[in-house]
């Protein structure tokens, strides 16, 4: 029986279209860099049309007004994926935004609704030295690599959200992360669960002022 080891070299080529929108304040030279936050959005706009990503979270309220104090990079899921499999697309994404931006390395951040939701913890256990806080709202633990490696989420403050009536993701999937994590000591993570809400948690979650507050008190 013969032993061999297959090796081959490949060029991949990876694309993901994004709106970024720059907080009011922002200057390119100021000596301080920026925040920059990352935000995934759900199943529902996916695909290759930016303007879907209106429909809402984040991209809806900065349609409609809203300033938030950070870079905030919203990068389009393609229709044939997810984000659990896009990790090192965002990855090398983020890297770019914080070559070309002037922002705070030591302050990047992340959040994401449903499909979004199981992306930020994706990311979270795959670049854990990456981000200094997250918020996933009502997501849940979408790979292996993700589930065996819950575990370096615990140096992560994080700040989970989620819908009691949930019929999309049911709501123990994050009481079962918040009490993983609690069990092995996270000290800096707290699950809120809006006891009238159904799936849609994301528009109470991104109206309240309270959770831009949570993600700029930690740094990397």
């Amino acid at each position: 029986m013969k032993k061999e080891t297959f090796k081959t070299t490949i060029t991949e080529e990876l694309t993901l279209s994004y709106l970024l929108e720059l907080p009011k304040e922002y200057t390119h030279d100021s000596s301080d860099g920026f925040p920059l936050l990352l935000y995934l959005h759900g199943m529902g706009q996916r695909g290759s049309d930016l303007e879907q990503l209106y429909d809402n979270g984040i991209p809806k309220l900065l349609q409609e007004g809203r300033n938030l104090p950070f870079v905030t990079l919203m990068p389009q899921c393609p229709e044939t994926t997810f984000w659990t499999e896009e990790s090192r697309s965002l990855k090398l994404l983020v890297d770019d935004i914080t070559g070309k931006y002037n922002i705070d390395a030591s302050r990047i951040y992340i959040t994401g609704l449903s499909m979004g939701g199981y992306g930020t913890y994706e990311m979270l256990t795959r670049y854990p030295d990456l981000f200094a806080a997250g918020i996933p709202i009502c997501g849940g633990i979408g790979s292996m690599y993700a589930r065996m490696n819950m575990p370096v989420l615990k140096e992560i403050p994080l700040w989970i959200f989620h819908g009691e009536k949930d019929d999309v993701v049911p709501v123990g999937e994050s009481r079962e992360i918040y009490g993983f994590l609690k069990s092995i000591g996270h000290e800096n993570i707290d699950l809120t669960v809006y006891p009238d809400l159904m799936h849609d948690s994301w528009t109470a979650t991104y109206e309240n002022s309270a959770i831009y507050d949570f993600l700029l008190k930690y740094r990397k």
